[in-house]
C-alpha cells in the first residue's frame, strides 16, 4: 500500500512539472493568442465526477469562444485576455444533454456539440442497431435512449450552446467512397438541421479521425457546402494563421485520470500528432490556402 501512494504521489509531481513546462513553453511562442479545442464523445454517469473535475480546471484558465469570436480570432480581429476555449462533443449523445451541458452553465462554459442529423429522429427501439452499423461507439452502461432529440438540441441552442453537424449518418469519408455519397451526407444533414432546427450549422466535424477518412472528396464537399469551419483530431492550438477548414482538436474521455487530463491539455497531444498533422496537411492541399 505504501508502495502505491509513493508512486502516485510521484506520478502526479512528475505531471505537474511537465505539464507546467509545456505550459511555459507554448506561452513564450503564443502568449494567450490560441484556442485549445476539445474533443469528448460520451459523458455518462460514471464520469460525473470526474468531468466535474475537468471543466473546474479549464474554466479558471480559459475563455469560452463561440463561432462568432473564433471567426474574428482567425482574421485577426479579436484579441484574447486569456487563452481562447472550444469544448466540443461528437455524436449528439443524451448524456451530454443530461450530464455535460448543465455543468458547462455551472462552470461559465459553453459546448459545441456535433451531431449527425439521422439519430436524433430515430425510435429509441432502432438508434443501438444504428450505432452498431455506423460505427458509432456508445458509452458503456447506456439505458434507454442513446442520442439526444430535436427538441433537446434546440434547447441547447436557445441556451448559448453551439449545434454543429457530424454528417448525416456519422460517415467517415474514406477515399474509397463515391463522391455522390459524400455530397448526399452533407446535403442531406443541412436540409434536416434547416428543417429541425431552422438553420443549417457553420460548423463540421469529420467523423473518425483515422488517417484515411479524411478526403480531398470530403473536404470539397464540406467547403461547396458554405461551412465555415471544419475540426480534426490532430491536436494542435489554433492560432491567427490556423486554416479554418483543419482546426485541430484535442481528444479527451470524460472518465479519464486527471494527471492525463492536464498533460493533455497542455500540449502533450501536440507532439504526438505533429507527423500525423503533417500528413494530413499534405495529403489535403486544397486546405492550405482556403
Amino acid at each position: 500500500m505504501m508502495a502505491s501512494f509513493t508512486d502516485e504521489i510521484l506520478c502526479a509531481a512528475a505531471t505537474l512539472r511537465v505539464d507546467g513546462l509545456f505550459d511555459l513553453l507554448r506561452r513564450a511562442r503564443l502568449g494567450s493568442s490560441w484556442i485549445r479545442v476539445l474533443a469528448y464523445h460520451g459523458t455518462p454517469d460514471a464520469s460525473i465526477e470526474s468531468l466535474e473535475e475537468q471543466l473546474r480546471y479549464l474554466a479558471e484558465r480559459f475563455q469560452c469562444v463561440d463561432q462568432d469570436a473564433l471567426s474574428m480570432f482567425l482574421n485577426g480581429s479579436l484579441r484574447l485576455e486569456r487563452p481562447g476555449l472550444v469544448i466540443s462533443f461528437d455524436d449528439g449523445l443524451r448524456d451530454n444533454y443530461t450530464n455535460a451541458a448543465p455543468m458547462l452553465e455551472r462552470h461559465g462554459l459553453s459546448g459545441w456539440f456535433f451531431a449527425t442529423s439521422t439519430l436524433p429522429s430515430l425510435p429509441e427501439s432502432e438508434q443501438l442497431a444504428f450505432c452498431g452499423s455506423h460505427e458509432l461507439i456508445v458509452p458503456p452502461g447506456t439505458e434507454g435512449r442513446i442520442a439526444m432529440n430535436w427538441a433537446e438540441l434546440r434547447d441547447l441552442a436557445g441556451r448559448g450552446h453551439t449545434i454543429g453537424c457530424h454528417t448525416a449518418n456519422h460517415r467517415r469519408f474514406r477515399s474509397e467512397i463515391p463522391a455522390e455519397l459524400v455530397e448526399s451526407e452533407i446535403s442531406t444533414s443541412s436540409a434536416v438541421f434547416l428543417e429541425r432546427l431552422g438553420r443549417v450549422p457553420s460548423s463540421f466535424a469529420w467523423v473518425g479521425g483515422e488517417p484515411d477518412t479524411y478526403s480531398v472528396t470530403g473536404l470539397a464537399a464540406i467547403r461547396k457546402a458554405g461551412y465555415r469551419f471544419a475540426f480534426t483530431t490532430r491536436s494542435a492550438p489554433v492560432t491567427h494563421t490556423s486554416n479554418p477548414f483543419l482546426l485541430h482538436r484535442t481528444v479527451l474521455d470524460a472518465s479519464m485520470p486527471f494527471g492525463a487530463f492536464r498533460m493533455k491539455v497542455a500540449g502533450a497531444s501536440d507532439l504526438a500528432h505533429a507527423a500525423s498533422r503533417s500528413a494530413l496537411e499534405r495529403s489535403l492541399p486544397t486546405l492550405v490556402k482556403p
